[in-house]
């Protein structure tokens, strides 16, 4: 316990105590781009750029579906497309779908307690959040060791080029949210269906929301006994899926465990499907 404590103390004197649990998003600048185009990677969190955390890298995977590339860094450039603040660049050399992940290496976090009572109500059901709740203090922070995979999706188009698409391959990351069709090829009104893969409890039962953060369209689904749900995309844009899960931190280095994977893909235009 007190570890624990000079854990917390540092953290915040040095970095501020987080808000809340706010998931981090790979958002390209284009969603779709043309052959040999150089696709600008950004990161968001809370709603905003962040500068590209190049120093936090543990794995970063370019795929197509002849290749795929693998980083254990990926350096910053300066400002990036819409972002405007550093990112990353790749090029997309293959038609298709260019998938990009990233898996961070694990971070430390002080949250204050009702911050951090928030973030599971949003991301966790009622049953999974009654088994942590009594764990918490009345008041103060918490300590949070926080593991994080993000992807996105990218439409590559090339003139008479088979059109190849790798958007339902598992990519293996810490937390995954793997979509069982290709989410770049829906149009509004169409279902897509997810399987959740992780290391921690919370699959089985969680919950994924889905935002449009072109609408602002945002709800929840909850997942089945088999770790898989079923999200209908009622609006084109640009969309981003999360999920949590949460348990204690058996390593002592922290009060708490979070997992976090997030997917990001853009709906377009087209004609209702039934």
């Amino acid at each position: 316990m007190q570890r624990r404590r000079i854990i917390a103390a540092v953290l915040a004197a040095s970095a501020g105590c987080a808000a809340a649990q706010e998931a981090r998003f790979l958002e390209p600048d284009s969603a779709t781009v043309g052959l040999g185009d150089r696709v600008g990677i950004s990161v968001f969190e809370g709603g905003a750029a962040r500068a590209w955390p190049a120093e936090r890298v543990a794995h970063f995977l370019a795929r197509t579906a002849w290749t795929q590339d693998n980083r254990d860094t990926l350096e910053a450039l300066p400002a990036l497309g819409k972002a405007g603040v550093p990112g990353a660049v790749w090029t997309a050399d293959r038609p298709g779908v260019l998938l990009l992940g990233l898996d961070l290496k694990p971070g430390l976090e002080t949250v204050g307690v009702e911050a951090f009572g928030r973030f599971l109500a949003r991301a966790l059901p009622a049953e999974r959040r009654g088994a942590i709740t009594p764990a918490l203090p009345e008041g103060g922070e918490v300590s949070v060791r926080r593991v994080e995979s993000a992807k996105a999706l990218v439409r590559v188009s090339a003139e008479g080029a088979e059109p190849v698409s790798i958007a339902t391959s598992k990519t293996g990351q810490a937390v995954e949210i793997r979509p069982l069709l290709d989410p770049t090829m829906l149009t509004p009104g169409g279902d897509l269906p997810l399987k959740i893969y992780g290391a921690i409890p919370g699959p089985a039962g969680g919950v994924v929301t889905a935002t449009n953060t072109t609408t602002g369209e945002s709800f929840p689904v909850a997942l089945t006994e088999d770790a898989t749900a079923n999200l209908t995309i009622p609006s084109a844009g640009r969309w981003r899926v999360e999920f949590h899960a949460v348990a204690p931190d058996e390593t002592g280095e922290a009060d708490w465990l979070v997992h976090t994977a997030t997917l990001t893909f853009e709906v377009r235009a087209g004609e209702v499907t039934r």
